[in-house]
């Protein structure tokens, strides 16, 4: 080739690989991969981020095999909505066999969803289109759901890996004697010869803290963090000895699942939330009990005023006590976990509901009544002659004549029997938990079962009417920290939660199925009074406003290290006036046992003696943005620090969120190592001083008192070069430290330097 064909080739080689370099870089470009957004910065959602959006009607009259009906169901759907590839979008709802202590019958209907959506407040319920059936009510775990239940029950379920996931609850498990819960089945019902399980799940609480009442999908932001793809959990049921008596969430091994093991394999449940009827564990509030004014383990449970949509009142409630939880959503693009159901407003009360206001009588004659009742000197001891039973005890008495002492605010002349005995000849003597007047003799009575004041129902129970749905909002940074450990599952807390209101609702219990395509809100709400026809409310969920209903701006700017009994300050700044601040001390590192820190740290970081256990989380409520940290129990090391701004009726003004590190009050546990020094053993090491706290100075002397160097700190350690301030290596010798504080702390000691 000549020299001018040589060029001109490479020229030509040279403007491809141009282009070629071009379209690669180009290509190359496109196809990095999209750095995801921080989930715990994403917004937390409110009441005025669900949009109402229109509602269809369920297919009436009973169909499938065996025959079901949604009339009177209970409100239950799976969590997801399914893409079903012939038939578009639908729901997986249960029916009314699957109710609760109606049977042990596990029943699944699969509906299309209709693309038109009205409101029937507007046309009426006759104008509301009607879903369409894709399969009929069928059993799809085979009988293997009913084998899991200790009788009647009701059930979840999720679609995940082309499967269907099934869990149960036995609504009334007397004995806590439910072991199994789970169950997985192909989607198609004719298929269910396949199902398999039923499945124990592997967690330190029992099957009916864990499943039975709510599935979901995680979203894929929050999968890595939580450690999973599907969560479950359910609310209160009875006995609530076994059952949690707030929202429950676990975090369960679904890939296992999927794979269909043998029934006796053990499927993983990470707890994430849950709460237990004792005097510790009890945070949201007892079970039986609206008073928002309780105290458990030291501390007032959280409670929230609730304006009742439907006009009745407002009340002041905790976030347990008479509530029914039936559905979790768990948006992408949040930081939220809404669960959706229902709660009593009013007084709660056991026993018959009864629709006149004071209940007349307030207590029925279910064990005894007569009219020769009489008191002793202290008024607790009562004795009914020609009485001869002593099965008393955890009922009601009734003196007719008196109007004190009034049990639960309600119920005039009532008291609690406490212990009930016989003497020789038919007489009973019971003892109640509060004072009649004493002395009294010849009184008319009832002993029995209180009666309720409850218009919409009038069966035995527990009864706190009014009542309304409801949804509990929790932080997912929660979640994540109880599955981390760092916060126990009792501990985790709503940051808010409201009422709403339904079409003839006031005591519907809400499923809700979540499409993220969309971003709408499938709501089903079971029979109420007045409403047993079954409803499905859309509602399109927006990507959090994180401000709440009030305007104003909530900031938390902390620096890097605060003394241990400092003062945190937040900044408020808004037209609506902040009535309270809540606070939330999260521990994002351990903590040594006894406070005590060991080891060669780097600079400004902790290191953990053996037995390090987890720093102690907090949370507490204050008038003003400032905080005292010498009230609460907080110990060394980092925290994540919550705060929420609420007005006088516990709106949400805002949140804000940050970091910090606990430090040593005072210089008592500051270190010095190695010490001596020596250059055999230490030539590559520093001297370090550590557990130092805020704001100090170290100055290094030789022992005739002249100063040798001065250690600028930023943190809580400092290291020591073994050189003066002219950067020349010191001798060997003794050496003295001064260490200052900008508070007037000191503290002098010795170290040695051996060469």
């Amino acid at each position: 080739m000549t020299p001018n064909g040589q060029r001109r080739q490479l020229k030509m080689e040279n403007r491809w690989f141009g282009k070629f370099t071009i379209v690669y870089f180009l290509f190359s470009l496109f196809a990095l991969p999209v750095q995801a957004a921080d989930p715990t910065t994403q917004p937390l959602l409110r009441q005025s981020d669900l949009t109402y959006v229109g509602s269809f009607a369920l297919p009436p009259g009973s169909f499938g095999s065996p025959a079901d009906t949604f009339e009177y169901s209970g409100g239950f759907a799976a969590g997801q909505v399914y893409n079903d590839p012939i038939n578009g979008k639908s729901l997986f709802l249960s029916g009314y066999l699957s109710t609760g202590y109606l049977s042990d019958k596990v029943s699944w209907a699969q509906v299309t969803i209709p693309q038109t959506l009205k409101d029937p407040n507007v046309v009426g319920e006759s104008a509301l289109a009607t879903a369409s059936a894709v399969q009929g009510f069928n059993d799809p775990s085979n009988g293997l759901g009913s084998q899991a239940l200790v009788g009647g029950g009701v059930g979840s379920l999720v679609v995940y890996g082309g499967k269907l996931i099934g869990t149960e609850s036995t609504s009334y498990d007397a004995n806590c004697s439910q072991t199994k819960s789970a169950w997985v089945a192909p989607i198609n019902f004719s298929q269910r010869n396949q199902a398999t399980g039923p499945y124990t799940f592997n967690s330190p609480v029992g099957p009916r803290y864990v499943a039975g009442g709510y599935m979901t999908l995680i979203p894929s932001e929050w999968q890595s963090a939580l450690g999973g793809k599907v969560v479950t959990g359910n609310g209160p049921q009875s006995i609530i000895s076994c059952g949690s008596e707030g929202p429950s969430l676990h975090v369960i091994d679904a890939d296992a699942l999927i794979n269909q093991p043998a029934a006796t394999t053990p499927i993983n449940a990470v707890p994430l939330v849950y709460y237990v009827e004792n005097e510790t564990q009890a945070t949201l509030g007892h079970w039986d009990s609206t008073n928002p004014n309780q105290i458990v383990n030291g501390k007032k449970v959280p409670s929230l005023t609730v304006t009742d949509p439907y006009g009745r009142g407002t009340f002041t409630v905790p976030y347990a006590g008479e509530i029914v939880v039936r559905g979790v959503l768990f948006p992408e693009g949040t930081r939220s976990v809404l669960f959706f159901g229902r709660r009593g407003l009013g007084p709660f009360c056991y026993g018959n509901g009864m629709a006149t206001n004071p209940p007349n009588p307030p207590v029925d004659a279910y064990i005894t009544s007569g009219n020769n009742a009489s008191t002793d000197a202290t008024g607790r001891v009562i004795t009914l002659p020609n009485v001869n039973t002593a099965s008393a005890v955890g009922i009601e008495i009734w003196l007719k004549s008196q109007t004190s002492p009034n049990s639960d605010g309600s119920h005039p002349g009532t008291g609690y029997i406490i212990s009930a005995a016989n003497s020789g000849t038919p007489t009973a003597s019971v003892t109640v938990d509060t004072a009649f007047a004493p002395n009294l003799t010849n009184q008319p009575y009832n002993a029995g079962i209180m009666n309720c004041y409850d218009p919409d129902a009038s069966s035995k129970g527990t009864h706190a009417y009014p009542y309304t749905e409801f949804v509990w909002a929790y932080d997912v940074n929660d979640l994540v920290a109880a599955k981390r450990g760092q916060k126990n599952p009792w501990d985790v807390m709503p940051y808010t939660g409201w009422a709403m209101k339904t079409y003839k609702g006031g005591g519907s219990s809400l499923g809700v199925a979540w499409d993220p395509a969309t971003r709408l809100a499938y709501v089903i709400a079971s029979c109420t009074v007045g409403q047993c026809a079954p409803l499905v409310h859309v509602y399109r969920v927006g990507q959090g406003s994180g401000t709440g209903t009030g305007t104003g701006t909530l900031t938390l700017n902390l620096p890097r290290f605060l003394a241990i009994n400092g003062q945190i300050n937040a900044d408020y700044k808004g037209d609506t006036p902040a009535a309270t601040f809540a606070w939330s001390f999260t521990p994002t590192t351990l903590q040594a046992q006894g406070s005590r820190l060991q080891g060669t740290p780097s600079p400004g970081a902790y290191s953990l003696e053996p037995g390090a256990v987890r720093a102690p989380s907090a949370s507490f409520t204050t008038a003003s943005p400032q905080a005292n940290l010498s009230l609460y129990a907080l110990g060394l090391g980092s925290y994540r620090v919550d705060v929420q701004a609420f007005d006088s009726a516990t709106n949400s003004l805002g949140t804000a969120t940050a970091s910090v590190t606990l430090v040593p009050a005072d210089l008592s546990g500051v270190r010095v190592y190695p010490n001596p020094w020596r250059s055999d053993r230490h030539s590559v090491r520093q001297i370090t001083f550590d557990q130092l706290t805020v704001n100090t100075t170290v100055k290094i002397f030789t022992v005739s008192g002249r100063w040798a160097k001065t250690l600028p700190t930023s943190s809580t350690s400092v290291t020591w070069d073994l050189t003066n301030d002219s950067g020349d290596r010191v001798a060997s010798g003794m050496y003295m430290y001064l260490i200052t504080t900008d508070a007037g702390q000191k503290k002098t000691g010795q170290v040695a330097v051996i060469k």
